[in-house]
């Protein structure tokens, strides 16, 4: 583990970025592959997707304390523009893509 509260920062932030690259690509499968799983195939994913957000919003909290004890402001434009993209990834990573997920599609 990284030793000071900087370099435990720059960790976390790497953390985050992964798994938001890891959503965005389990999105662009299910849309890809979806059609062709079963019910119990979609429900895992669902279930991953949802462990996926909480991992992320407990991430965001580690950041947030971390940032407080640096005590940086999140006051820059740059900042807040990186904590909306978090955001909204984290927002989008709770939606599952598609209208009918555990039903069956038509033949």
């Amino acid at each position: 583990m990284p030793k000071t509260l900087q370099e435990q920062l720059d960790h976390i932030e790497r953390e985050i970025e992964q798994y938001i690259e890891f959503d965005k690509t389990e999105k662009t499968r299910f849309n890809r592959e979806s059609h062709l799983w079963t019910a119990e195939d979609r429900i895992e994913w669902q279930e991953t997707q949802s462990d996926n957000a909480q991992t992320l919003r407990e991430l965001f909290e580690v950041r947030d304390a971390l940032r407080g004890q640096l005590g940086q402001q999140s006051g820059g434009r740059m900042l807040r523009q990186v904590e909306k993209e978090q955001e909204e990834a984290l927002t989008e990573s709770t939606k599952t893509p598609g209208a009918r997920l555990c039903s069956r599609q038509p033949r």
